[in-house]
């Protein structure tokens, strides 16, 4: 009986704990989407028929106490998306690198930062490998290693990453999934696998003089405009996405042939 209640009572303990962690101060999610209109965080294609996705990340303030903000007031961050395939055609499509813009999804779309001050360092696209995975990232031109990689901007402290400051003299007012960033993927018609999208804690921006997450990684929300006061979220989450390529049935339909084929040859 004694042991029972003792398991009871660590699983009450680790319930507890779980729920706690439950609510964040600051939440990003990234989402997709086929034509800017319907989004969700997990996303399946047949590439030979829809061979552009688009993503975009936004922010929310979750309360877990303390004072309801006003608005955002900024932040930095670095989206990336692991499995990229940049020789099997995995292509981004051109955005604004520099200058705030209001997203359109049409046949030549109009995509970047969509949120904060008017012009900003210039984000570029980083397609590279790291750790055995190919890996898109969005940041700065300075931010060459991968997250918690290099020192300070590159690409420790997360200074580099995507600026989203907000105008707190003519500000963009909300707490609940304001968009930041919007960009878009090309596909090739035969592409397979998928791509998972994050935010990884050490492509925050740091609050303090260390670079240890999530302690010390941070956003800043206004509580009071007159006077100017900010509160800082050290703790984040990111609800990230998964992008799965589903061949047409006809495409399945051979390729499980060319697999019969394969296994008779070697028998």
């Amino acid at each position: 009986m004694k042991k029972v209640l003792g398991s009871l009572l660590v699983l009450a303990g680790m319930a507890m704990t779980a729920n706690a962690q439950v609510s964040q101060r600051t939440q990003y999610e990234i989402e997709l989407s086929t034509d800017g209109t319907t989004w969700t965080n997990d996303l399946s294609i047949n590439p030979s028929v829809n061979s552009r996705v688009f993503a975009r990340v936004h922010i929310s303030y979750v309360a877990n106490g303390g004072p309801t903000p006003l608005f955002f007031n900024g932040g930095r961050m670095q989206p990336l998306a692991a499995g990229w395939n940049q020789a099997g055609g995995d292509a981004v499509v051109p955005f604004n690198a520099t200058t705030r813009v209001t997203a359109t999804f049409g046949a030549t779309p109009t995509l970047g930062r969509v949120f904060g001050a008017t012009t900003v360092g210039a984000i570029i696209a980083h397609q590279y490998a790291f750790g055995g995975t190919n890996y898109l990232r969005f940041a700065e031109a300075a931010a060459v290693n991968h997250p918690g990689q290099g020192t300070t901007n590159n690409n420790v402290n997360g200074a580099s990453g995507i600026n989203t400051s907000n105008n707190t003299l003519g500000p963009t007012l909300g707490i609940s999934e304001l968009p930041l960033f919007v960009w878009g993927m090309d596909f090739s018609a035969s592409r397979t696998g998928s791509l998972s999208f994050t935010i990884p804690q050490e492509g925050f921006r740091t609050s303090g003089a260390t670079a240890n997450p999530p302690s010390t990684r941070s956003a800043t929300w206004v509580t009071s405009s007159s006077p100017f006061v900010t509160v800082e979220a050290p703790t984040l989450d990111t609800l990230g996405a998964t992008l799965t390529f589903v061949p047409a049935p006809g495409a399945a339909a051979l390729l499980g042939l060319g697999g019969l084929v394969i296994g008779r040859r070697r028998r």
